[in-house]
């Protein structure tokens, strides 16, 4: 039951910053969904090819870990930089990071 709660919230940032034009999120939720194209294509399309460990099977796992692996750095990185820009910044710059601060301090 906890667990279904944790997924639902994720499934909310990432609405949030699919329908935010100034969050900088947006790229790296755009990956984790072409992340979720591979793991539909790896589990229940094509799951005895990676079981069996061939060739396609592990090439479709490969690129669905690497998409979420540079997501993982992307968000990271655009998340650091925009906070810590923020802190630098006037006023009026600062008004343009206000979603990615609001996502970043949900709770």
């Amino acid at each position: 039951m906890r667990r279904y709660g944790l997924k639902r919230q994720q499934q909310k940032v990432g609405t949030l910053c699919l329908t935010s034009r100034s969050t900088v999120q947006r790229p790296p939720v755009l990956l984790i969904l072409a992340a979720c194209f591979f793991t539909v294509l790896e589990f229940p399309i094509d799951l005895g090819q990676v079981v069996r460990s061939n060739l396609p099977g592990i090439v479709v796992l490969l690129i669905r870990d690497g998409l979420l692996l540079v997501a993982t750095v992307s968000a990271c990185r655009r998340l650091w930089h925009s906070t810590a820009s923020r802190l630098d910044a006037t006023p009026d710059d600062a008004a343009s990071s206000d979603a990615d601060y609001a996502v970043a301090h949900m709770g």
